[in-house]
């Protein structure tokens, strides 16, 4: 596992579970950083209540949306890390309003455009030179979620050549980062991370590890 970690959207659904998993690992990062939007709001009480047990897991304040809490949050995460750096980033807040084709508008599209498209890069764009740092000290070769990553969670329905207009209401997605299989789905997210090489780079693989069409 990494030194350190960072998890944004942590407070609910599959961010969470990451949080659990990696924080409970028999080999889990020495800083785990769990970012949302309202720390404070009942929406993170899961979230903190997990925090309280463990010591590594530290909750910071993002709105991925916001540039300066990006930051502001990055900031703060390199004050913490001083000279190790961020082994690893997984881009995992993201919107889904669901909705066919006649119920979208423009107001829809340029919120989840942003959330799901702009607020990724901006976030590794903040806190790529602790990425960078982390890099250069780990004194490994080639490509690893132990040297230095950035993992963008996305969903099935980015493949144009499996999701069609047809299926386009996305009611299944809407559930599926509640649903009872999420324990299952993140454990099989954790394997796929601790064995990808430089190889996988730019790949979209689904939580088995089997790559998908674009």
């Amino acid at each position: 596992m990494p030194i350190a970690a960072l998890v944004t959207g942590a407070s609910r659904g599959l961010g969470l579970e990451l949080i659990r998993q990696l924080g409970r690992g028999e080999r889990p990062p020495r800083y785990l950083f769990a970012a949302c939007r309202e720390p404070e709001g009942t929406g993170a009480t899961e979230l903190k209540n997990f925090a309280k047990c463990f010591s590594n897991v530290k909750i910071v304040k993002m709105d991925v949306d916001d540039l300066n809490s990006i930051q502001e949050t990055a900031e703060q995460i390199q004050e913490v890390l001083k000279d190790n750096g961020l082994n690893l980033l997984i881009n995992n807040a993201g919107i889904n309003f669901g909705g066919d084709l006649n119920g979208i508008t423009p107001e829809i599209m340029m919120k989840t455009y942003t959330t799901n498209v702009i607020a990724p890069v901006m976030v590794t764009k903040a806190l790529l030179p602790s990425l960078m740092q982390a890099a250069q000290l780990s004194g490994e070769h080639g490509f690893s979620s132990e040297k230095a990553a950035v993992i963008n969670m996305s969903s099935i329905m980015a493949s144009m050549e499996m999701f069609n207009i047809q299926n386009g209401k996305a009611y299944s997605y809407r559930v599926s980062k509640a649903s009872l299989f999420k324990e299952e789905s993140v454990q099989g997210i954790l394997k796929v991370l601790a064995r990808l090489s430089e190889q996988d780079n730019g790949l979209f693989l689904d939580w088995r590890g089997q790559r998908l069409p674009w």
